[in-house]
């Protein structure tokens, strides 16, 4: 998704929010210059800790983030992005929640937090790349075994094309053997 379509979904949740840029980098830890360059959309390569803080300060979730981006998906990859939006959903959600406990019980901003758990944020990141990457890999599994048996009955219906033509293609230059009509007596119970 291009920069545009996140300084678009964050300017429109700032905007429900009410809340200042001033606010904003008071309650994630970032400068204000930062905060202002994120929505006049003239910062390049958005951090990814940065997007989520932004995120959780303004009340939205990283699948709220990605669903346009979603929407826009082929129609043969919709059952996986609605299991990663669910997964990205969830695993939003317990983020925030303890994110919030953590702010709640030691008032500090959520920069301060991710840097005082580092740790444990690092290790729920890599279990949810783990898990992603376990259901990416069952679902080419399973496109690879329908190629597989696609690939298989093609071949058979080829070969047995190729075959019924070549039995024509010899009939017809040794009309003494008769193979289309022994064929059809086979077949039909009588002679062609």
């Amino acid at each position: 998704m291009k920069n545009i379509d996140y300084v678009r979904i964050m300017t429109d949740a700032k905007n429900k929010s009410g809340k200042t840029q001033q606010e904003i980098a008071d309650a994630t830890g970032y400068s204000v210059s930062s905060v202002s360059r994120f929505f006049s959309g003239k910062m390049d390569d958005i951090p990814t800790e940065f997007l989520e803080d932004m995120a959780a300060c303004l009340g939205l979730s990283m699948a709220d983030i990605f669903a346009p981006a979603a929407q826009k998906a082929p129609a043969n990859q919709e059952p996986i992005v609605e299991l990663l939006r669910e997964m990205l959903s969830t695993r939003e959600q317990e983020y925030r929640d303890t994110v919030a406990a953590l702010k709640d019980k030691h008032a500090i901003t959520i920069k301060e937090l991710k840097e005082a758990h580092r740790d444990e944020i690092a290790n729920l990141k890599k279990e949810h790349e783990r898990e992603l990457a376990g259901l990416l890999k069952a679902h080419d599994r399973e496109r690879e075994y329908k190629n597989k048996w696609i690939t298989w009955l093609f071949s058979i219906c080829l070969t047995l094309v190729v075959f019924f033509v070549f039995i024509l293609v010899y009939d017809v230059f040794n009309p003494d053997v008769g193979w289309v009509r022994r064929i059809g007596a086979v077949l039909f119970g009588k002679a062609v």
